[in-house]
């Protein structure tokens, strides 16, 4: 199929899409986090307006089967719901540590992280292994196959049909309608070594999820806020290992930007990693879920 042809296609089910919503009840009756549907489809995958490295490359078709978003990234409140009904202990409170961009790593965790959040933030010092222990719960509690997105998935759903450089256009300093980023506000209090956005979104660090403007598919905060960790392994460049999961990996994906991020970073196909047990006050995560139809996963 012409990649004209696949794009027009793709912005088509996208956009149907932006009203199929629900929520799933945990075990005691109480609602489960707010999920999108996001209808199969395809999609060119990576740095197609060429602003990126070498691991953005190549330029490749995708498709996706059907699968359920997380609305929202993992708020405070709903990952504490997880920990208090389990015991959970994160890594970074074995470790006693958590990177932090703000101070000290030493004693910073989820509850503490080194700046000041509510339970509506999205949660931040998890580990990889940490999210995956939530969307295992999540599943256990719910009878359905929560997980973290691939990498695919992840960049499908941020670009809702969209072949800019970001979900809202090329401009990073239009950016501030839509994402929690490095910019004017953070600057003034914080200045990071690299470039900011020329533009005001009102947050210095954390913002509470879903406060700024959302994607096409009625996604909130898929660029900017917190990096969102992906079920998938990393790889210089695309092979395939984008599109699956996988059990085991030294460094896993994590995409989106997050609050204290440039214009380079913050870009739909941006990718970076991490080892699967670090955290950082910058990485959070997003759920995924399977739908019924064969062949979602």
């Amino acid at each position: 199929m012409p990649i004209k042809q696949i794009l027009i296609s793709t912005v088509i089910l996208l956009t149907a899409s932006c009203s199929q919503d629900f929520r799933d009840r945990l075990s005691d009756g109480s609602p489960g986090p707010k999920m999108v549907l996001i209808p199969g489809g395809e999609f060119q995958m990576g740095d197609i307006q060429g602003d990126g490295d070498e691991n953005e490359q190549p330029l490749h078709s995708v498709s996706v089967a059907p699968f359920a978003m997380g609305r929202y990234e993992v708020t405070v409140k709903e990952f504490r719901r997880f920990v208090e009904d389990t015991d959970y202990q994160t890594d970074a409170e074995k470790q006693d540590s958590c990177y932090s961009w703000v101070g000290d790593d030493s004693g910073n965790n989820w509850r503490e992280p080194g700046f000041t959040q509510t339970d509506s933030h999205p949660v931040v010092c998890v580990s990889w292994l940490d999210a995956t222990a939530y969307a295992k719960w999540l599943s256990e509690q719910t009878g359905h196959t929560y997980r973290l997105p691939t990498e695919a998935q992840w960049e499908y759903a941020a670009r809702a049909g969209s072949i800019t450089s970001r979900y809202w256009g090329n401009d990073p300093n239009e950016g501030c309608r839509y994402a929690n980023v490095y910019d004017i506000t953070l600057k003034q209090q914080d200045s990071l070594p690299w470039s900011n956005h020329r533009c005001t979104d009102g947050y210095v660090y954390t913002a509470p999820v879903g406060r700024l403007k959302p994607n096409a598919v009625n996604l909130f905060d898929m660029l900017g806020n917190v990096w969102e960790w992906t079920c998938s392994e990393y790889e210089d460049k695309y092979t395939d290992k984008e599109q699956r999961c996988v059990k085991s990996a030294e460094f896993r994906v994590f995409r989106g930007g997050a609050w204290n991020n440039g214009p380079t970073d913050v870009r739909t196909a941006f990718r970076y990693q991490s080892k699967q047990s670090n955290s950082s006050d910058s990485i959070g995560f997003r759920i995924a879920r399977l739908t019924d139809d064969k062949g979602s996963d």
